[in-house]
């Protein structure tokens, strides 16, 4: 069930969740006019900029002052400030933005695609940010009209897809298989299509044993080896066995037409 909706606009509601995160904020009337005096591209730019600098308490007050409007603003690459707070897991400023979609003041679109076809969700299950992941599946079992958790990318990628692969958009393999467990298993009660293949004809599964038998070269000497092993095996073993159950109920339902 959604959030009871909220009689404050936007604005006041920027203004509020200021108070209540960062008690010693200061409210300046200079501050206002020094915003205000941007230009329109500039504004856009400076709110994206400080959502991915963590800086919240401007973002809020680019809000607050009424600076930016528009919180589904993209720049060049697609992203809104949606995306960057789930990429790099700032949670507080998720939080607001989830928050003003919940309580209805303000549109927030859940499931805006960057350039390569990339949602929110994707990029939270990318980088492995599992709070983010979290945060953005509560609140669309709130509002079950907006549940498009089988969105694909234009490759052909869900969010299922984007977790299974250990490698980040730089090649990086830093993460590995931090939160990878948790952010599978949350997908799956939340109903992702583990069967979707890619336009390559890869499923989760298959992205998942590739990442795996290209990012370790694993010995048995190592203690941390026989971790990362143990998580590994107990991963494929989540995937293939949801894998199979979900053929078996195809092949069953198609028998039956």
């Amino acid at each position: 069930m959604a959030q009871a909706t909220s009689n404050l606009s936007l604005s006041q509601y920027a203004k509020q969740f200021l108070q209540e995160n960062f008690p010693g904020c200061v409210f300046a009337d200079k501050e206002s006019k020094a915003y205000k005096a941007m230009e329109s591209e500039n504004r856009k730019n400076t709110f994206l900029q400080t959502v991915r600098d963590k800086e919240t308490e401007i973002s809020l007050k680019l809000i607050m002052h009424e600076i930016v409007t528009d919180l589904n603003l993209s720049d060049g690459y697609g992203n809104t400030a949606l995306h960057y707070s789930c990429y790099f897991g700032h949670y507080l400023i998720l939080r607001f933005l989830l928050s003003c979609l919940e309580k209805d003041i303000s549109p927030i679109s859940l499931w805006a695609m960057n350039t390569v076809g990339a949602s929110p969700l994707h990029l939270a299950s990318e980088m492995k940010q599992l709070l983010c992941v979290k945060m953005i599946l509560e609140s669309i079992k709130m509002r079950p009209s907006l549940k498009q958790i089988n969105q694909c990318n234009i490759n052909g990628w869900n969010a299922l897809h984007y977790v299974c692969s250990l490698r980040d958009v730089n090649n990086n393999i830093g993460l590995t298989l931090n939160n990878c467990n948790e952010i599978i298993e949350l997908l799956i009660k939340a109903g992702i299509d583990i069967t979707i293949k890619t336009k390559t004809e890869k499923t989760a599964l298959d992205i998942w044993n590739e990442s795996c038998e290209k990012t370790f070269s694993l010995t048995d000497t190592d203690d941390k080896t026989a971790i990362w092993k143990s998580q590994i095996v107990a991963i494929q073993k989540l995937l293939g066995a949801k894998q199979t159950n979900d053929n078996e109920t195809t092949e069953e339902k198609e028998s039956k037409q």
